[in-house]
């Protein structure tokens, strides 16, 4: 389903303090954004950014201590909890830990949101969450109990658990950091299958670039409590913004210094190829039709969004006129490029 400019939710400069006076800690520090119906929305930041924090806000698991937060246009501040709790029947969450009952079978687990909200006959309940169960692929599980299944398997359980209500948002909390990566590929894969026929929204909150990479519409990177940059994810990948997106986008070039490349003399540029431009020849291209030559230290593709991107490390020549007609030549065929400048003991464009 095609991907609306209505905000599901809207933050509206907020913020959240833990401790007291004495012993302060912003976790939150002003931020403000759209979530839209439909999309599937990352959250990423290293670890004490701000982004698990930021998540349980959203269904007020903490409340803010300043702004406010609206889910579907209500002020999630002035919900009595008879509200609050109906509210959050329309909000879905999946964490890392899965978060099971180990001593009630698998189908029970998935119906206790259910039997929650008590508006629906037993038959019905169990109808509904054997169809989630289905939709998730462990429909012969149900009998079992979870120390019988995998992670990859009780993930799932909890995917169906979290949607059995029909909530109008899926929120997901590091819902893929206990996973190997085949399992993680497989969870990703479901919940943009998940987001595709039902249109509900996905709310993902992660440290690994290669997950919102793979499923997210958008992204907003989180720093030290703040909101760093927010964008489409192609575009983010292609041109981060801020020292915090850069970190997460291409991380490996933190260490582009190592040997056997003595960096200190050398004056280097970052190339992002994406879609047809990835498949063109475009290095030895500008050999052949400029005369000059270029020194590759570093390349890489990855798939974003589905679309094939691919980056590169290039060494310019030392003469600073051959230098710039290489930059001309690949500005003018359209390439996405940025130079790589020394920060402190690392490098970075």
């Amino acid at each position: 389903m095609g991907i609306t400019q209505k905000a599901i939710f809207k933050l509206e400069n907020v913020s959240k303090t833990f401790g007291d006076k004495d012993l302060e800690v912003k976790a939150i520090d002003n931020v403000s954004l759209e979530i839209y119906e439909g999309e599937v929305f990352g959250i990423i930041g290293m670890s004490g950014a701000g982004k698990s924090t930021l998540v349980r806000t959203l269904n007020r698991l903490e409340s803010a201590t300043s702004g406010k937060i609206f889910f579907d246009g209500e002020d999630m501040a002035t919900l009595n909890s008879k509200n609050l709790r109906q509210v959050r029947h329309s909000i879905g969450m999946i964490f890392q830990n899965f978060n099971l009952l180990n001593q009630k079978k698998i189908l029970d687990n998935v119906i206790i949101p259910l039997k929650i909200a008590g508006e629906m006959s037993k038959k019905d309940m169990l109808a509904q969450a054997r169809g989630l169960l289905k939709t998730v692929g462990i429909a012969d599980k149900e009998k079992s109990y979870p120390s019988k299944l995998s992670g990859g398997q009780k993930q799932r359980v909890a995917i169906a658990r979290a949607l059995v209500a029909k909530p109008k948002v899926l929120l997901c909390d590091e819902a893929t950091s206990a996973l190997d990566p085949k399992t993680t590929g497989e969870i990703l894969e479901l919940l943009k299958s998940i987001n595709k026929e039902t249109g509900i929204t996905i709310v993902i909150i992660t440290h690994e670039m290669a997950v919102i990479e793979k499923i997210c519409d958008r992204v907003a990177i989180m720093s030290e409590g703040k909101l760093a940059e927010i964008g489409n994810v192609s575009d983010i990948f292609k041109n981060p913004q801020t020292k915090a997106a850069r970190q997460l986008v291409y991380p490996q070039e933190k260490n582009i210094g190592f040997n056997p490349f003595d960096m200190t003399d050398k004056r280097c540029i970052r190339i992002v190829f994406d879609g047809m431009a990835a498949s063109e020849p475009v290095i030895a291209n500008l050999v052949k039709e400029t005369g000059e030559t270029v020194n590759i230290l570093s390349a890489n593709t990855r798939s974003v969004g589905g679309i094939g991107y691919g980056q590169m490390i290039v060494e310019l020549p030392k003469d600073n006129a051959a230098a710039e007609k290489v930059l001309c030549y690949l500005k003018q065929k359209g390439v996405v490029l940025s130079e790589v400048v020394k920060e402190g003991n690392n490098y970075e464009s």
